[in-house]
């Protein structure tokens, strides 16, 4: 009975998500949305024809900035505002935006030693002495000093086959400046600078190689494949299943600035939402997800057209605070325990969790590290019924994943805390 009240809560959570998706009409454009970018009020949408278009208003009124772009299939879009820079990946090479007067005017950075102008991956990292940094279709990963005229060389030690098939890259920078590498070969780790790339692949097979996303978290990181969502926390000599058996295109990390909430977004032929990694709410929505970003407010997202399921692809939008807002409400529960998520989560240097019992009981509330073994007990003996609060501190423990466990006796109940 338990299970079909979950199930049922879910589904009803699923239709409230997807009775408030706004379509969002782009005039003037006949090729589908391939790539989204978004942050504070301004989005673009990168167009596989009819290039590049951004909005002030989320959505409401565009205005067309492709302007002198010589190719219009655009496979990748980073961009902030229309003010600062914004890098684009396209069928025809690496453009930048926003550096000369007025909007359209764009920068060739295709430069020389690229042996492929089709670009999946554009970027300039800053932690690694300026280097720009492009993906490839079938040709890899290159690099090349910030100077007028960008020499790119092969930086592609490590990879080999489908690997050289780019899809992405995500890192996260510390003593240590870590990168992945999404591949359709798997997914790559790099802490040199990009100079050579380890596979961090054991125990993925099938459509789990074909990653699709990544999400650095200092020594986490997550990915969406074409067959699931997985954890590791040791360069994927590892790996912990979070959904299983899913076409996943896009992992999108959000914050809900009003609230302070989070949430990571699954999303592809199934979308699923989760803040603390152990519950996923399913999402409902116009069809199968391609492209996703968000702004300060929104959620946005890109369908695709499908034959078999009837549905015809186009760009949408939802408050972030609708979905985060319904995933964080507290489910009702006959349990006499209940274990509430930690807040912050990630912490850094201390969290603080709490529990409630309807009963009074001897109760224990330790945590766990991802191999099962006891970092600390925070709780052990009598508490009153009523609402309790802990707090953790450890600001020497390594950063990962951990588990605290509230136990009583007659309930058990576990959350996840993510140590940065």
């Amino acid at each position: 009975m338990k299970k079909t009240l979950l199930i049922a809560s879910a589904l009803l959570l699923a239709t409230l998500t997807y009775s408030q998706w706004t379509p969002i009409p782009v005039e003037n454009t006949t090729s589908p949305v391939v790539a989204l970018s978004g942050m504070e009020g301004t989005l673009f949408a990168g167009f596989d024809g009819d290039g590049i278009f951004v909005s002030s208003n989320a959505g409401d009124s565009w205005t067309d900035i492709s302007g002198d772009l010589p190719n219009k299939n655009i496979n990748y879009l980073f961009g902030a505002t229309t003010d600062e820079p914004y890098l684009v990946g396209t069928q025809g090479g690496p453009f930048v935006g926003g550096i000369i007067n007025g909007n359209g005017q764009y920068v060739n950075a295709t430069g020389t030693g690229l042996p492929s102008t089709d670009i999946t991956y554009f970027s300039k990292a800053d932690d690694v002495e300026e280097i720009w940094v492009v993906g490839t279709r079938n040709q890899g990963v290159f690099t090349a000093l910030d100077n007028e005229n960008l020499v790119w060389n092969a930086a592609n030690s490590g990879l080999s086959g489908n690997a050289l098939n780019i899809n992405g890259l995500s890192g996260y920078s510390d003593d240590i400046d870590t990168w992945a590498l999404c591949t359709d070969n798997g997914i790559y780790f790099s802490q040199n600078q990009f100079a050579g790339w380890t596979s961090g692949n054991n125990g993925l097979s099938g459509d789990q190689l074909i990653v699709t996303g990544s999400l650095v978290l200092n020594t986490i990181t997550i990915i969406t494949t074409h067959g699931g969502a997985f954890m590791t926390q040791d360069l994927g000599q590892s790996w912990l299943p979070l959904i299983a058996d899913v076409k996943f295109n896009a992992l999108v990390f959000a914050i809900d600035f009003n609230s302070g909430q989070a949430a990571f977004f699954f999303l592809g032929e199934s979308s699923y939402v989760t803040n603390d990694l152990i519950s996923f709410t399913s999402l409902v929505t116009p069809g199968e997800i391609i492209a996703a970003t968000t702004s300060a407010t929104d959620l946005f997202i890109a369908t695709t057209s499908s034959k078999s399921s009837n549905t015809s692809g186009g760009l949408y939008r939802q408050p972030i605070s609708t979905v985060i807002t319904a995933i964080s409400r507290p489910a009702e529960s006959a349990s006499l325990a209940k274990l509430q998520q930690n807040n912050p989560n990630p912490f850094s240097q201390s969290t603080s969790i709490n529990y409630s019992l309807k009963e009074s009981d001897i109760v224990t509330l330790k945590i766990y590290d991802i191999m099962g073994r006891e970092i600390t007990t925070l709780v052990n003996g009598f508490s009153a019924a009523g609402n309790h609060q802990v707090s953790f501190e450890n600001a020497d423990l390594p950063a990962g994943l951990y588990f605290a466990v509230l136990k009583t006796k007659n309930n058990s109940t576990s959350i996840k805390l993510i140590k940065e």
